[in-house]
This record gives C-alpha cells, structure tokens and sequence, in this order.
C-alpha cells in the first residue's frame, strides 16, 4: 500500500494463502486492477476531447463570409450563363445554411431532408450522377424536431463505403417515417455491402463507443447517446454485393430537448 501510494500501481499483493491477509490482499490486487482501467478510460475520453476540440477548431468560419462569398459566386455565374454552376452553388449555400442552423442543435425533420438532399445535389454533380437517390417523408412528421445533421453522415458513408468503390451506377434510397413514440430513419445503398465478419466487427464497435472507419456512424451513435441514453437504436444490416441499410430508431419531439448529460 505504501508503495501504491508513491504510485507505483504495479505493486500487487503476490501471496497465494486462505487467511484474512491473504483475501485482503486479493481484494487489493481488484482494487489495483479497477484504478488502472479508470485510468486508461480517462486518457482515451481526453484523447477524444482533444479530437473533438481539434475538429471544432477546424470546422469554425464566418457564416456571413461564407454566405456573401456564395452569394457573389451564384450571382457571377448566372452573369455568364453557367446555369449548372449556379445551381451547384445555391445548393452548397442553402447546405451550409441548414449545417449552421444559426447554432440551433435541434432542426426540424423537413430542414434534416432539405439538407441531405443538397448534399446529394452536389455530390451528383461531383460524381457526373453515378449516384441517383430517392427521399421519401411522411408529410405528418415534417415538423418534428430531431438533432441536426444525422442523416447526411449515413448518406456520406453509403457513398463512400459502398457505392465509390463499384464501377457501376448506385442508388441510395432515405426514407423518413415514424412509429408510435419513435422517429425511423432509414438509408439503404445498393453498393458494395459488408462481408459478415466485417458487419459483425462494425456493430461491436458502436456497442462499445469504438470508433471506426466508419466515423459518421460512431459520430452520430455517440451524439445519440449523449441525447436520449438508451433510448435510441442503431440497426445497420448488410450483404456483400447487395448493399448496406442502416436504421436509426429515435424520440419523436416536438421542441428541442437539452443533452442528458
């Protein structure tokens, strides 16, 4: 004990007896064992801080300069008759518009469309439309409030993972409904899919808050936790060379509800 408490962690009770020492000593050797994990969960939660931080920092800009800029863009190619680039244009702007929310964390359920589908907008232009896709809402639920940007990351994980890597034409499909209490919101792709060995790694890794290559699904399951515990699911179901679908199950609200943390 007095070398534990010079630090030394590593300082177990090393005797193999029945007495009352000897179970104290076991008992010591879990304390030891438990004080050295809360440790090494500490340094990784500040290490993912310290991410965390470091992409915010990166990701700060002037709203109205970027707005103005965009604006001035549009505005010169519809001088020269680019129709295609100002479109283009208008999309990025009205995508950053709802991404900035004027800071708002929670958007309602149109604007959380409104924004994937500008996102698709550029990407189809981006990938010369070998990317099509469909969104289908429920008119009753436009208006219901959900924390904002959470569909966009599935989108750009269906492109990234399963349609790039296929030469031909992809397909994502979002669709948006509810069920009694719950939000669903669905996105499937018919890329390139998941080998079962891979698909079954990539749910261990959301279970326990491990992230991945596939960072917008560990960003949106952390973001979900932190908001609604454990009440929220992450479905992701997939077959190699038949796609990928991911589900998302949440509170339906109505208003903008504070972090439970």
């Amino acid at each position: 004990m007095i070398e534990v408490s010079h630090g030394n962690l590593q300082s177990y009770y090393d005797f193999q007896n029945t007495d009352e020492v000897s179970v104290l000593g076991q008992v010591f050797n879990q304390m030891l064992n438990e004080i050295e994990n809360l440790i090494n969960q500490v340094v990784h939660e500040q290490k993912q801080k310290r991410k965390a931080e470091f992409r915010a920092l990166q990701s700060q800009i002037n709203p109205h300069f970027l707005y103005n800029t965009l604006d001035t863009l549009q505005w010169k190619a519809l001088e020269y008759d680019a129709f295609e680039v100002a479109d283009l244009v208008n999309s990025l702007s009205r995508f950053f518009r709802i991404s900035l929310s004027s800071g708002n964390e929670y958007i309602s359920i149109a604007k959380e469309t409104e924004h994937v589908q500008n996102y698709l907008d550029i990407q189809k232009v981006r990938y010369k439309d070998k990317v099509s896709y469909t969104i289908t809402a429920d008119p009753a639920i436009a208006q219901k409030m959900v924390p904002k940007l959470i569909i966009q990351p599935l989108v750009e994980n269906a492109i990234y993972h399963g349609l790039k890597p296929r030469k031909e034409n992809g397909h994502i499909e979002i669709i948006v409904s509810s069920d009694t209490d719950f939000l669903l919101i669905e996105v499937r792709d018919d890329g390139i899919g998941m080998s079962p060995e891979r698909l079954t790694q990539l749910q261990t890794d959301l279970a326990n808050s491990v992230e991945s290559d596939h960072y917008g699904l560990y960003n949106i399951n952390e973001r979900l936790k932190t908001t609604f515990g454990e009440d929220y699911q992450i479905r992701v179901t997939s077959k190699v060379n038949q796609g990928t679908i991911v589900l998302l199950k949440i509170p339906i609200q109505s208003e903008e509800l504070p972090c439970i943390e």
